[in-house]
C-alpha cells in the first residue's frame, strides 16, 4: 500500500559508467482486473509550459478519456493490464507535485513511492527505445537528510537520462488516474516507436542507498519496471550513484560489470599512476614526477 504524505518535490534545473547479473526476479506481471474510469474532475495540469507538446493536451483540468485513435499502436490486453494495475497500487495523492531535475524525483521518503513506480516504467521505456541496452535505476537522495529519499534514471551511455524524456517522466509522475498513466505511456510510445507488449525485451539494474525507505522503494521500482512487459529488473545491491553509473556503461560495452570489477579498476588505476613515480629530492622539497 501506498505510505501517506503529500509530496513536494521541486526539481533542479535541467542539466546543460565475470558477470553477476542474477536477476532479483523475472517481470512478474500483475494481471488485476482493473475498471477504467472515463473522467476526472479536479485534476491541474503539471506545469504544461514544460511539456512536450503531445504531453500536454493529455493533462487537462477535466478529461474525457475517450477509445485510442486507430493510428495509436495497440500493445495488447496484457500490458494495458499491466499498467493500470501498477498504477492502481501507488495513487498520486491530491496536491502532490513531482519534478524531474539533475538530481531525479527526491521527497521525503515516506511519500515516493508514486514517482518511483513511475520512474520504474521510464526506465524501461528507456530501455526498450535503446533495443533492450541495460538502463540503471538508483534509489537515494544523496547528500539529503536521512529522511528524505529519490529516484535517477541511469542511460545506457553510464550518463543522466537524456534531457529530451524529462517531461515526459514529469508527465507520468503526476499523472491523476492509471488511465491518464495509460494514456501518456501509449502516446510516448507511439510519438517515439517504442513497440509495446514484449516485442522487445528491457533490462534495469537497480541500486539502492542505506537508507531506511530504501529496500520498500526498490520493491516498488521493480514493480514499476515489471509494468512493461518483458522487462526485467536486476538488482546489483547497495551502491553508490557513481558505480552504478559505471556498472551499465561496462554492461552496455560487453566488460566486466560487477562491484569487486569497479573496484579492481580503480585499484589499478591507482597503482599505475603511483608505481612509475620518481621522487626527486632538492632540498627539504620533493618533487615527484
Amino acid at each position: 500500500l501506498p505510505l501517506p504524505g503529500r509530496p513536494s518535490c521541486p526539481g533542479s534545473s535541467s542539466r546543460g559508467p565475470d558477470d553477476p547479473f542474477a536477476p532479483r526476479s523475472e517481470a512478474n506481471h500483475l494481471l488485476f482486473e482493473s475498471t477504467s474510469t472515463l473522467t476526472f474532475p479536479g485534476s491541474s495540469p503539471t506545469q504544461p509550459a514544460r511539456l512536450a507538446p503531445h504531453i500536454a493536451p493529455l493533462l487537462p483540468t477535466t478529461v474525457q478519456i475517450r477509445p485510442l485513435l486507430p493510428a495509436m499502436a495497440d500493445p495488447g490486453g496484457s500490458q494495458r493490464t499491466a499498467l493500470l494495475a501498477a498504477a492502481s497500487l501507488f495513487p498520486v495523492p491530491d496536491g502532490a507535485t513531482f519534478s524531474y531535475g539533475t538530481a531525479g524525483f527526491r521527497a521525503d521518503g515516506s511519500t515516493m513511492a508514486p514517482a518511483v513506480c513511475r520512474a520504474g516504467i521510464v526506465a524501461a521505456l528507456r530501455s526498450v527505445k535503446l533495443g533492450g541496452a541495460a538502463v540503471g535505476l538508483v534509489i537515494t537522495a544523496s547528500h539529503n537528510p536521512v529522511g528524505d529519499n529519490g529516484v535517477k534514471i541511469v542511460d545506457a551511455d553510464g550518463g543522466m537520462m537524456s534531457q529530451a524524456w524529462e517531461p515526459f517522466s514529469d508527465a507520468l509522475a503526476n499523472a491523476p488516474t492509471p488511465d491518464a498513466l495509460l494514456q501518456l505511456v501509449l502516446q510516448f510510445a507511439k510519438d517515439e516507436g517504442i513497440t509495446l507488449g514484449g516485442a522487445h525485451s528491457a533490462q534495469v539494474l537497480l541500486a539502492r542507498d542505506t537508507r531506511p525507505t530504501g529496500e520498500y522503494l526498490l520493491d516498488v521500482a521493480t514493480k514499476g519496471i515489471s509494468a512493461i512487459v518483458g522487462s526485467v529488473a536486476l538488482d546489483m545491491g547497495i551502491l553508490t550513484t557513481p558505480q552504478l553509473h559505471w556498472m551499465v556503461r561496462n554492461k552496455n560495452r560487453g566488460l566486466k560489470a560487477s562491484e569487486a570489477d569497479y573496484f579492481t579498476q580503480i585499484t589499478e588505476s591507482f597503482r599505475s599512476f603511483v608505481i612509475p613515480a620518481r621522487v626527486i629530492s632538492h632540498g627539504e622539497h620533493c618533487i615527484i614526477c
